[in-house]
């Protein structure tokens, strides 16, 4: 099997084979959104910016460009919090037998205090495999109710990404794995969690990736990251409005993107988007669809290599500047969702994401991450490249709305 090329367009795309497949139980998509809202401290919407074109842009390019600035949740600069205190919350409950709808985070500091005082009385302790900000993010929750997090890292975590996990609360202990990569480092915190020799404490595994056995948290954690989604559909009907385009915003199906461009590493942030936009979002039949495209670093382009084979098969990774996206393995959970629901997967190399995050700050004022940046690099790839975005609708269309997740801000916690 030959390599993927920089642009593939799915052979196997067909959005419309996913209607229906979303998950409507009451601890979905829409109670993430409530739990976000209301029972974590601090929420408040990220913001949208609309960006100017890339530079390299086609003539033939007429859409608009928006960015979604997945830069500061909770004050962590990225995403990731959204799925892992929500996956995290709700394993807390059902391992103390409370009810998620009506829990509150003080209900929850008791409930594990008492569970620790308690007849039988042992520790609680949340584990993770991370390439920075999902294990940020864990062990961030962990702090917030008071108990332990015991997070793994592999080899290209560097050492201030790995102080920053540190940083998230006196209870939380990280094992650095220099010699392995991030998907035997997620194998080493798995079995770590399964180890029943300890018969003080339980460990509750929140990984943000699935296996044979293991899809509970993980899509947990996809539910989580539709808040993003939710909060995008209201700032775009409301961006349409303002610009005296109801009619338009209408047609779209509420203010729905006609394009979004999200990073890729194990694919659960774009399993998410997929079950937004095609399986869970009501549709009429004759509304265009909201095409997803995937962004990957060349030396770590799993799914772009397994659409091009039509199974989910793992990679080898290299060198990158991004490793929050080094990944050699699509998510078991996510793979369906993306063999079909995936227009296109395009690779960047590093220096295309340098030029990106140059751009953005100096055009657009906004600072971004390299993980956080791929989305325009890859924007700019697709604009560069006629035939291609062609067959996508990007060109000689007044209608296209492209929104780039920029899923990081620019720092150390990778």
């Amino acid at each position: 099997m030959s390599n993927p090329p920089t642009i593939l367009v799915n052979p196997s795309y067909d959005p419309t084979s996913l209607r229906g497949q979303g998950d409507d139980s009451p601890t979905s998509s829409s109670s993430a959104y409530t739990f976000h809202r209301t029972v974590l401290p601090g929420y408040a919407p990220t913001a949208l910016l609309p960006l100017q074109t890339p530079p390299s842009a086609s003539k033939r390019f007429r859409g608009r460009v928006y960015l979604k600035a997945e830069n500061d949740r909770y004050a962590l600069p990225a995403f990731k919090v959204l799925g892992a205190a929500w996956a995290s919350f709700l394993s807390l409950c059902d391992e103390l037998h409370l009810d998620a709808q009506s829990t509150t985070l003080d209900a929850l500091r008791t409930a594990t205090s008492e569970k620790r005082a308690g007849a039988g009385a042992g520790e609680l302790e949340m584990v993770a495999a991370t390439d920075g900000n999902h294990g940020c993010a864990v062990a961030w929750f962990a702090s917030l109710v008071g108990i332990r997090a015991h997070i793994f890292t592999p080899g290209n975590v560097s050492p201030p990404s790995r102080a920053r996990i540190r940083s998230m609360g006196a209870q939380v202990c990280v094992t650095h794995l220099a010699d392995l990569d991030y998907d035997a480092a997620v194998q080493r915190a798995a079995a770590y969690a399964a180890d029943a020799t300890s018969t003080t404490t339980t460990r509750l595994l929140i990984q943000d990736t699935a296996w044979e056995g293991y899809t509970t948290t993980p899509q947990r954690i996809v539910d989580g990251y539709t808040t993003i989604f939710t909060e995008l559909d209201q700032q775009l009907h409301a961006a349409a409005a303002a610009a005296a385009a109801v009619e338009a915003a209408e047609g779209r199906n509420g203010g729905a993107p006609s394009h979004v461009i999200v990073p890729v590493g194990v694919g659960s942030l774009a399993q998410a988007v997929v079950q937004h936009y095609h399986q869970r979002r009501p549709r009429p039949d004759d509304a265009v669809a909201t095409r997803v495209v995937s962004v990957e670093p060349t030396t770590a382009a799993c799914l772009s290599h397994s659409l091009l084979l039509g199974r989910n098969e793992a990679i080898e990774t290299g060198e990158t500047i991004m490793p929050g996206l080094n990944c050699g393995t699509v998510s078991d959970l996510a793979w369906p969702s993306l063999r079909t629901g995936i227009a296109a997967a395009v690779q960047v190399d590093d220096a295309a994401v340098e030029t990106a995050m140059r751009h953005l700050e100096a055009i657009d004022g906004v600072v971004a991450g390299p993980c956080g940046a791929a989305p325009f690099a890859a924007l700019s790839t697709l604009l560069e490249n006629e035939d291609e975005a062609q067959r996508l609708g990007l060109l000689d269309r007044d209608d296209v709305s492209v929104v780039l997740l920029m899923t990081e801000g620019k720092m150390e916690c990778e």
